[in-house]
């Protein structure tokens, strides 16, 4: 359907004629007022108010066109549709201002203006706090803090048409804690392992067919990047009497998750 209704509105797109018939729709649906809208197979879908603005919720796209749909999107001359898609929540992608998913074909015609924008990345989780060393007077033993866990990564910026932003990256983990060390005459110091790498974030889906026909002004924005995460506090440190010069290493805090 999509490549009849490519041609068919080339012919079409500079006319208010009813378009519907000639390429292949046989239904359309006015648009009046904001709100999320989801845009199904088959179907004309025209802007009817002069002004329609819409912005999406947390990690929601303002538009969407459904999965294996082909759709059309009627902006007259003199009619503005503005779209921004939800910022991003946590580990979870923002909001695209249009979203088309890979499977789907959206032809966009008239003589008005579509601007989209996706929606700002999420923010990056915080570092924890790193553990205090310790001293077990019994067993004369010192122990280094356990480092702080890692920020999960904020979820990606939406796409202004396209789709929405990719998942954050998991928290990078720390060892528990270096291992025990019996106090004896000397001097040394000993500190904390090195904790785990976050895991990778996710890509976006690719985006599917988009047909801009007649003098319609398309412009797609993509999000901004979200804020990364604070890191994690220090632990405190123990360190021995003047008789013995020992040093347990604190828990260094673990870093935030970027943006």
């Amino acid at each position: 359907m999509a490549a009849l209704a490519t041609r068919a509105f080339a012919l079409a797109a500079l006319s208010s004629a009813p378009f519907a018939t000639e390429a292949g729709f046989t239904k359309t649906q006015s648009i009046t007022g904001g709100g999320r809208k989801t845009l199904s197979d088959g179907i004309i879908y025209i802007i009817d108010d002069n002004d329609i603005p819409v912005t999406a919720t947390s990690a929601e796209s303002a538009y969407t066109v459904k999965e294996n749909a082909t759709a059309v999107l009627y902006i007259p001359a003199g009619k503005k549709l503005t779209l921004k898609g939800g910022a991003g929540l946590g580990t979870k992608g923002a909001g695209a201002g249009l979203e088309i998913p890979s499977s789907s074909t959206l032809i966009v015609v008239g003589g008005g203006t579509l601007e989209a924008t996706g929606g700002q990345g999420g923010s990056g989780g915080s570092g924890s706090s790193g553990g205090s060393a310790s001293y077990d007077e019994d067993e004369d033993e010192a122990t280094a803090g356990r480092g702080g866990d890692g920020g999960t990564g904020g979820g990606g910026a939406g796409a202004g048409i396209g789709t929405k932003g990719g998942t954050g990256g998991s928290s990078g983990v720390q060892n528990y804690r270096a291992e025990c060390r019996e106090l004896d005459w000397g001097d040394f110091d000993f500190t904390g392992e090195d904790g785990w790498g976050g895991g990778a974030g996710g890509g976006s889906p690719g985006m599917g067919k988009l047909y801009v026909l007649g003098t319609v002004k398309v412009t797609g924005t993509g999000g901004a990047t979200g804020t990364g995460g604070s890191q994690g506090s220090q632990g405190s440190g123990w360190y021995g009497d003047w008789s013995r010069s020992w040093r347990a290493g604190a828990g260094g805090g673990g870093g935030g998750g970027a943006g």
